[in-house]
């Protein structure tokens, strides 16, 4: 079975078995999912520990799902222009860089 996936316009990377695509591309993809299913879980717990009505929490699960949905939109276009591992690590970064200034921003 070969599996065809492109990184670049210029660089295709043939995989001859499913097994060789599971460290390069199934686990970073698994572990960015995970992440973000976990923050849809726990962010409305928390935001409700800090006081916050119900009507708080639904209006901010609706702009998280809306900031998901359309992030996934340009994140298209740019895994086609420089590559899924590229766009998986700005993923990672701005998620990192956002749980900073959130933990900053309740610090004050």
């Amino acid at each position: 079975m070969a599996v065809m996936v492109t990184r670049s316009e210029m660089e295709v990377v043939e995989y001859s078995s499913l097994r060789e695509m599971a460290l390069p591309l199934y686990l970073p993809c698994f572990i960015s999912h995970t992440v973000r299913c976990l923050t849809v879980a726990v962010l409305p717990l928390h935001v409700l520990s800090l006081g916050f009505s119900y009507d708080d929490v639904g209006f901010l699960s609706t702009v998280a799902g809306a900031g998901i949905a359309l992030g996934n939109i340009p994140a298209g276009s740019l895994t086609t222009t420089y590559g899924p591992r590229f766009v998986l690590l700005a993923h990672c970064a701005l998620f990192a860089g956002s749980a900073v200034l959130s933990s900053a921003a309740s610090m004050v």
